[in-house]
């Protein structure tokens, strides 16, 4: 209970509970409760420690195991130049078409990011890589640097 308490104490800090915080108070009550269910869980250091870099993958929309080849996996949402594309069903800023299948190959089109002028992050159509299958996805972007 003494982390929950702090959870709960650095979240007043920082001011999230406040109405003219981002969203009016709102993070401060999300934040809250999912500390509450994360402190009901009675977890050891170890176990935290894997279910936070789980749990982290799952809300950042990645997934647990690589991406496979399998075309239960993939689902057609538009055509490019005459072939298919296919989304990841499991992953969505991954896309193959059927030649790249077959070279067990997919487009990530989340692999880079890009910091402008201003020191300000961002991505375009150049922050795409094509990746090999079976891939499994990093939670963070990577930096492009520019030459």
């Amino acid at each position: 209970m003494v982390w929950k308490k702090w959870a709960i104490a650095e979240i007043k800090k920082a001011g999230l509970y406040e109405k003219d915080s981002d969203y009016g108070g709102d993070l401060g009550k999300a934040l809250e409760e999912l500390v509450n269910i994360f402190s009901k869980q009675d977890h050891s250091g170890l176990s935290a420690s894997i279910t936070i870099k789980l749990f982290h993958r799952l809300v950042n929309h990645k997934p647990l195991t690589p991406i496979t080849n399998d075309p239960d996996e993939w689902e057609e949402v538009r055509t490019k130049n005459g072939e298919k594309v296919y989304q990841s069903k499991r992953c969505p800023s991954l896309f193959t078409t059927k030649s790249l299948l077959k070279e067990n190959k997919a487009e990530d089109i989340d692999y880079y990011y890009k910091i402008d002028e201003k020191g300000r992050a961002y991505k375009d159509q150049n922050c795409s890589k094509i990746v090999n299958l079976p891939y499994l996805p990093s939670t963070y972007s990577k930096l492009k640097e520019e030459k």
